[in-house]
């Protein structure tokens, strides 16, 4: 059975890839070894309001749109960022996507997964389980789209597996009956958990997506339920409250994968390491690179030139370097996660309060790298950070050339 693209798993990335690919009239198969989209839950529902407007995804009635971003420090000062959001409702939304990929073409295959993956000449081929089955497919490309532990990835011996370290867990539950103002997200970062942080999403008038995630690097030996259990029990609005359901999962909290393509196989969203390695939200990238993954292939395919696929790498940095500014913000989110994280405790503590007032003048997001490195207790531990690591070391440098000129061409 042939198809021109094969897309693997049934998320934000994988359904706009489906989509985008549909529609430039590639024959298009999209596989979810789950029996529906969209389960289960995996996240806040916070969506950018931004991202929506340049990716056109229309707001639909389960958006609800909100106008402030409280950030709240372990020591309890508050930013208030007067920046538009999306909560919304993940599985329809998650749906919505898929059945926008049908409407354009794309066939969408429910309990299938990958079995196999084999090299075939210069390119892989993929072998689907379906209905008990074994179905060999041949296509032109494969878009992985399956996730932190991308079978794909696993399956086609491509070496991008996370270390335990660098996920990120989380668990969360949807509430109604919350006392909370509904244009509103809140997040809070934790006294005794390093870059341990909870959030309130309003999803409604009095319904929220309310949970809590920490970076497993920082070495807490907890589980995500029992930290959640014990925020719903000890917050202020939540009184009365009553537990819709419950959540969990993890996401990856380093960099993006080195390659993004290897030979016909395209990395996607969290396949591909794209999240923020702070805040763990990467719906936005997941969305940004399926689309940008599709483009590529479609032309890749319609002009029979296999190499085109490479292409989708330079676009990637094209984007992300643009209007989504996403590179740069990840790597000095990684930097500044992992220089925090080795500071013994008390300067830690110190250092991010000392970033939450610097922020609170400026009106800006508080894990800032040029303010970080203002801080003389946490320059040290940041330069450390980039030394070690040469992808680090050689991002660095092109900041420092790209801030040097900028500096000459001001005096010139």
């Amino acid at each position: 059975m042939n198809y021109n693209i094969v897309v693997v798993g049934g998320g934000p990335a994988g359904a706009m890839a489906a989509k985008t690919a549909a529609s430039k009239g590639l024959k298009t198969l999209l596989i979810e070894k789950r029996s529906s989209i969209g389960d289960p839950v995996r996240c806040g529902e916070g969506l950018s309001y931004n991202a929506c407007e340049k990716l056109n995804i229309r707001p639909k009635e389960y958006f609800n749109k909100t106008d402030f971003f409280d950030l709240i420090s372990p020591g309890g000062k508050v930013i208030r960022l007067k920046t538009p959001n999306y909560i919304i409702d993940r599985k329809l939304f998650d749906q919505d996507l898929v059945t926008e990929a049908e409407d354009k073409g794309a066939e969408v295959w429910l309990k299938a997964r990958a079995a196999s993956i084999e090299k075939k000449g210069a390119t892989f081929r993929i072998n689907i389980e379906k209905d008990k089955k074994l179905i060999e497919v041949n296509p032109e490309v494969i878009i992985a789209a399956d996730g932190v532990e991308s079978t794909v990835a696993r399956m086609a011996g491509i070496p991008i597996s996370l270390k335990l370290e660098d996920i990120g867990s989380s668990a969360a539950a949807v509430v109604e009956g919350v006392n909370i103002e509904r244009n509103v997200m809140i997040e809070s970062f934790l006294k005794d958990i390093p870059f341990g942080y909870s959030w309130i999403f309003p999803k409604s008038e009095n319904i929220a997506n309310i949970g809590v995630g920490w970076i497993t690097k920082n070495g807490i030996k907890l589980k995500p339920v029992d930290l959640l259990h014990s925020f719903l029990k000890n917050s202020k609005y939540l009184k009365g409250g009553r537990i819709k359901y419950y959540t969990s999962g993890g996401v990856p909290a380093t960099l993006k994968i080195e390659n993004l393509v290897y030979r016909n196989i395209l990395f996607t969203g969290d396949a591909a390491h794209l999240s923020n390695p702070v805040g763990g939200d990467g719906v936005p990238q997941a969305m940004l690179s399926g689309k940008l993954a599709a483009e590529v292939s479609a032309e890749s395919i319609l002009q029979e030139k296999p190499m085109i696929l490479k292409k989708y790498e330079l676009e990637w940095e094209k984007a992300t370097l643009g209007e989504f500014c996403f590179r740069d913000a990840q790597y000095a989110l990684y930097i500044l996660q992992n220089a925090l994280l080795t500071m013994p405790i008390l300067r830690k503590e110190e250092a991010i309060e000392e970033l939450w007032s610097m922020a609170q003048k400026n009106g800006q997001y508080p894990f800032d790298l040029i303010s970080a490195i203002k801080i003389d207790k946490l320059r040290p531990k940041l330069f450390e950070v980039i030394m070690k690591n040469k992808r680090l070391r050689n991002w660095a440098a092109k900041q420092m050339l790209h801030l040097t000129i900028k500096k000459f061409k001001s005096i010139y």
